[in-house]
């Protein structure tokens, strides 16, 4: 890592350009912050699920040793950490969609696009469009 005059420089452009956002844009930090929250707190139900299914399945008078219910547990952990990326773009759809009641700007920029062309025969200019999940 170099240190140096513009070391300082770029730490002080990044906190200028976090400050400006802040100030500017208070709620677009807040979105980011709530669709993270709700990630982990989802990947941390999930995991917790996972352990109370196998103590549910295991005896409750013996603790977790069975090499079986470390395995099994591994894999709920797996799944759980496999799991994540597709959870993090459902929660992002659901604060999105459903509590900022934002539009599908992939959605509205091929609607622009097809009026401006003047064509009406994409699928997309039909004001029966089924809202969309998150998309990879």
């Amino acid at each position: 890592m170099r240190h140096g005059p513009w070391s300082c420089w770029a730490t002080t452009r990044a906190a200028l350009a976090i400050a400006i956002l802040y100030q500017d844009f208070p709620f677009a930090l807040a979105d980011l912050f709530l669709k993270r929250a709700l990630s982990v707190i989802a990947l941390v139900a999930a995991a917790m699920l996972g352990v109370a299914a196998v103590g549910a399945i295991h005896s409750p008078e013996l603790p977790l040793r069975d090499p079986r219910d470390v395995g099994l547990l591994v894999t709920f952990w797996v799944g759980t950490a496999l799991l994540y990326p597709k959870l993090r773009d459902l929660i992002g759809w659901f604060v999105d969609s459903v509590l900022l009641h934002r539009p599908d700007y992939a959605l509205l920029r091929a609607r622009i696009a097809s009026a401006r062309n003047g064509s009406r025969t994409s699928p997309l200019c039909s004001t029966r469009h089924a809202p969309s999940w998150p998309r990879p």
